[in-house]
């Protein structure tokens, strides 16, 4: 129960005018807060943290004091009802993102990719589960059987990766691209996207989307999914009762067919995914020296085979996990970017349809916890 004892803050005072100072000190608080808020959350980053939300803490408190005094001594006065209600709605907004906030710093570090699930868990049934769907659709989709060698050529057929696997590896670089400061909308190319369902995946972390394909038919099998997925979710978002909106991603996937070696455009992408795109390891591992050659600094490389750069293909390339690869910056340290993205959340919030609701002086604060994926 909030003080409402007239000490603290003197008989006669203008509750209203008071509130509205009080409401631009906590801003003032929470915005520090908010600044604060830099991973990795080492015990002096998180003693910085704790102090500001101390100071943040107190000032809301006096806040929450004041509209308690405002209820019990004017709360037939309907003048300014809306605006006191309004604020104790945001106190209780503060209050869950405060509690959100200490319990992120005081997280252990997440590892960039899941660790396998124990046989026999719920989480493996889970994890199988859904595989074995995606290799069903997979099935059902491509114009021809997957298999793993063409007899005609050097270049594989359309091989499932299973698709918890490509999650988790998708939602590891989005981690390191938040890590880096890299701002959005963020890019992402598979080489060797067969009939693109990765590239429908792909859409929840990336706003650019490309896929290029070496087989004409898969890509414009690939290309024709992509258009109808888009139409349908265009279609559904003008419905009278659009039950997709807000829930799909707004991104567009596009497909090239051609020859990844002989693709001009690897530097334009933050993260670049192939797995497997070649049989023949001597031009595997061209093509691998051409992407690494290509990429801009700082791109995240997926490569989830073991023998990517087994002919020396990865040179140029640095591993941050068993199958993610950066190619470094100037000056990066690439143990430093995984540390950091240790404490980066797995969250990619959606832009709710008509905006978020007021979230006045906490929205520093939400807005921090939002971009480091640890509030929706």
């Amino acid at each position: 129960m909030f003080s409402t004892d007239p000490d603290v803050y003197g008989e006669g005072v203008n509750l209203v005018a008071s509130a509205a100072k009080l409401e631009a000190l906590v801003t003032m608080r929470v915005e520090a807060l908010a600044a604060a808020i830099q991973p990795p959350f080492t015990p002096p980053r998180r003693r910085k943290i704790r102090a500001a939300l101390a100071e943040a803490q107190t000032e809301a408190t006096r806040l929450g004091r004041l509209c308690n005094r405002w209820i019990v001594e004017m709360g037939a006065d309907r003048q300014h009802q809306g605006r006191v209600l309004r604020l104790g709605q945001l106190l209780q907004l503060w209050n869950d993102a405060a509690e959100r906030l200490e319990a992120t710093i005081m997280a252990a570090p997440r590892p960039l990719t899941p660790d396998t699930p124990r046989p026999g868990s719920l989480n493996e049934a889970v994890a199988v589960s859904t595989d074995r769907f995606f290799e069903r659709l997979h099935m059902a989709l491509s114009p021809d059987t997957p298999v793993y060698h063409v007899d005609e050529g050097p270049f594989h057929g359309d091989i499932p990766l299973p698709m918890t696997r490509f999650q988790n590896l998708i939602r590891a670089t989005a981690r390191l691209l938040r890590a880096m400061d890299r701002p959005e909308p963020w890019s992402f190319l598979e080489v060797g996207c067969g009939i693109g369902l990765k590239l429908l995946a792909a859409q929840e972390q990336f706003a650019h989307v490309v896929g290029i394909e070496y087989d004409a038919p898969r890509a414009a099998a690939a290309q024709a999914m992509m258009d109808r997925a888009h139409l349908h979710l265009t279609e559904a978002d003008d419905a009278p009762s659009p039950w997709l909106r807000g829930t799909a991603p707004q991104a567009r996937a596009t497909v090239q067919s051609g020859d990844a070696l002989e693709f001009a455009d690897y530097g334009s992408f933050d993260v670049i995914y192939a797995y497997r795109p070649i049989a023949d390891t001597g031009l595997r591992t061209q093509l691998e020296r051409r992407i690494i050659a290509d990429a801009r600094p700082g791109t995240l490389l997926i490569m989830p085979y073991p023998d990517f750069g087994a002919t020396g293909g990865a040179e140029g390339s640095v591993q941050l996990d068993r199958f993610i690869h950066l190619k470094p910056l100037p000056g990066q340290k690439p143990e430093a970017l995984v540390r950091r993205a240790g404490h980066v959340g797995l969250i990619r919030p959606t832009e709710p349809t008509g905006g978020r609701p007021d979230e006045g002086f906490v929205a520093p604060l939400t807005a921090a916890l939002r971009h480091w994926g640890h509030l929706s």
